[in-house]
């Protein structure tokens, strides 16, 4: 899928030198294309959303080494000990 870019996006680049190699796409073409352009974004296609010409995000594939680490909660569980009120003090 080529998505056509209006010039007004094409001057965004002369604004945004940095993103000059990077497609970039109006975010009413990316709500109209979407499915599309992530499964593009996946295949490791990356390209930059746009509001009135300026970014707003960057959407790249995600890389399974990025997932977040199983949760911790409760990982010193074991090093703890609750004193037990009831008991009488001698």
């Amino acid at each position: 899928m080529d998505i056509a870019l209006s010039s007004d996006y094409a001057s965004s680049n002369a604004l945004f030198p940095v993103y000059s190699a990077m497609r970039i796409i109006d975010i009413k073409d990316a709500k109209k294309h979407l499915g599309q352009l992530v499964e593009e974004a996946a295949n490791g296609d990356s390209f930059i959303i746009a509001k009135a010409g300026k970014p707003l995000v960057k959407v790249i594939a995600f890389s399974p080494s990025e997932r977040p680490a199983k949760s911790r909660l409760g990982f010193l569980q074991d090093l703890t000990r609750v004193p037990d009120l009831d008991k009488s003090v001698e």
